[in-house]
């Protein structure tokens, strides 16, 4: 992403360079289990529930969470996080004509018999643009699961519905944070639909048919022998007329048909980095794209404490004395929900993310 026009551009790149890593790490646990299957995760909407959430965290919860997401000291990143959103809730009228669009919403709801304590509060509004909003959880968790839900969907163009499964809330729950994110981008450089062909993909289960479209035009290219894979930086248009961009897509595709395994493995976002530094736009690409679209829905609660997030999931030991006035030594992380979605076209990419991590008051403490 271009940092033109950015406030606090360090912390920014802080945020951006954590959330690589974090992204890389939290694609390795979940495909673990889903190697023949497709994945698709938005690591920084994750990463910005969490940090919300880390606000009202303290001692050794605190610390390990700041861990996880990869943060390079135990000091909070607000200002790259403030900047980072606040530039994602003016991308849609930055541009005009085929610009892309690229909005991120926050908001708390939390039980309507808790009071957020100031200092979260405010943080939350200033560095997530998060608002608060009371839920009735203790008498009708079902129609605030459900409120939640419509929420997300709406922040998400409809792309995410059901983001909390039924029964997921219930008279105990004090609070669930939820963050929403939606995109969608007209290629630089469009296909033509008329190219587009019956054609053969082949996949970690082998061959299938698709849907394939191609064309030829220059594209920043590189090859690298390290990681045995050929790298392609698709540009999503501006809408000023230039051919100037500020988002792409980065796809790299392995030397050997077998070889994504092994790619998933070794690939860190310093190689990614060196990687996109190596490119160059010279010659023209001769590119088959298959055109696609897959969804994923996980239950991150694992995957997090594998991570080392331990203490936040401890009903013992977690720590969120910094979130409400009452009750705070009562509270823990119970789960987090994340649904993600995208589809690619001739025209460009829609996609949609959302993440709500829920809040439980430990049941034998009254």
């Amino acid at each position: 992403m271009a940092t033109g026009g950015l406030q606090d551009v360090p912390m920014v790149i802080t945020v951006s360079d954590a959330n690589n890593q974090f992204g890389f790490e939290l694609f390795r646990k979940c495909g673990a289990d889903r190697k023949d299957d497709n994945l698709f995760l938005a690591p920084f909407s994750i990463s910005t529930a969490l940090a919300m959430t880390q606000l009202g965290a303290g001692g050794a919860t605190a610390a390990e969470i700041a861990k996880a997401l990869k943060w390079p000291s135990q000091e909070r990143p607000l200002k790259g996080f403030g900047s980072y959103l606040s530039l994602m809730s003016s991308a849609a009228v930055a541009h005009k004509g085929n610009s892309y669009i690229l909005l991120g919403a926050q908001r708390i709801f939390v039980r309507q018999s808790l009071t957020l304590k100031q200092k979260f509060n405010s943080d939350a509004q200033q560095y997530f643009g998060a608002d608060a909003k009371t839920a009735d959880f203790q008498s009708n968790a079902e129609k605030e699961r459900e409120s939640i839900n419509t929420w997300v969907s709406e922040k998400t163009q409809g792309k995410i519905k059901d983001l909390l499964p039924a029964g997921s809330l219930d008279s105990l729950t004090a609070m669930v944070l939820v963050q929403a994110t939606y995109f969608k981008g007209f290629w630089l450089h469009q296909f033509y639909p008329r190219r587009t062909v019956k054609s053969y993909f082949r996949g970690t289960k082998g061959k299938v048919e698709v849907d394939m479209m191609s064309q030829k035009a220059k594209f920043p290219y590189a090859r690298c022998e390290e990681l045995s894979c050929s790298a392609i930086e698709l540009p999503y248009d501006r809408g000023d007329g230039s051919d100037l961009y500020d988002l792409s897509m980065l796809i790299l595709l392995p030397d050997e048909d077998d070889g994504l395994a092994a790619l998933e493995a070794s690939l860190t976002a310093s190689d990614l980095a060196k990687l996109r530094s190596s490119m160059t736009t010279r010659g023209k690409v001769n590119l088959q794209l298959p055109r696609f679209s897959m969804e994923s829905s996980l239950e991150l609660k694992e995957v997090l404490i594998s991570l080392g997030m331990v203490n936040a999931f401890s009903e013992n030991n977690a720590d969120f004395t910094g979130l409400v006035e009452q009750l705070s030594e009562d509270l823990y992380l119970s789960e987090v929900y994340h649904k993600a979605f995208v589809e690619v076209n001739e025209e460009g990419t829609e996609a949609a993310a959302a993440i709500g991590s829920r809040l439980f008051r430990c049941p034998q403490k009254n």
